[in-house]
């Protein structure tokens, strides 16, 4: 009985490593957030200008440390900044688990996705009343600043008062 259990347990580890040296080999998979490698802010001013939006299909080429060393547009989304931009924070901010041969061991490979660039929402214009005080008047002021508060705020000393 003892001999069956351990030529059962010896056939079984076997069956284990062999499984394991036949393994199918791997890609590269990301170990970061893909949803954190671009973000609205990113969003390139010559397109933002230019109304350009669009899907960029990307393929990222991954070296055995996991870090990308190189990126190529496989389907542009027809503007130039948008697909510069893509492989730019991507190369920048992606970072990957290597891919692995059948044997298991790291190696250079290829990671391919795509990015859907859309236009943020727009937002009403600000309306800023600056204090009265000694040293100034008091003016209704608008200032638009592309939907951007903060931006707004930044230029407040160039707005148009009435």
């Amino acid at each position: 009985m003892r001999i069956k259990t351990l030529l059962l347990t010896a056939m079984t580890s076997v069956a284990c490593v062999s499984t394991a040296q036949a393994a199918a080999p791997k890609g590269p998979t990301p170990s970061n957030n893909p949803g954190t490698w671009i973000g609205a802010d990113d969003y390139p001013k010559d397109a933002l200008a230019a109304g350009a939006e669009g899907a960029v299909a990307f393929d990222v080429t991954v070296g055995a440390d996991g870090v990308p060393t190189g990126c190529t547009i496989t389907t542009g989304s027809g503007s130039a900044a948008l697909d510069e931009a893509t492989c730019r924070l991507v190369s920048t901010r992606a970072r990957f688990n290597p891919a692995t041969d059948a044997g298991g061991k790291a190696e250079a490979g290829h990671y391919r996705n795509k990015i859907r660039w859309v236009l943020p929402e727009q937002t009403q214009p600000v309306l800023i009343v600056p204090r009265a005080g000694p040293w100034m008047w008091s003016r209704d002021c608008r200032v638009q600043a592309d939907g951007d508060p903060a931006a707004a705020l930044r230029v407040i000393a160039s707005a148009t008062c009435n």
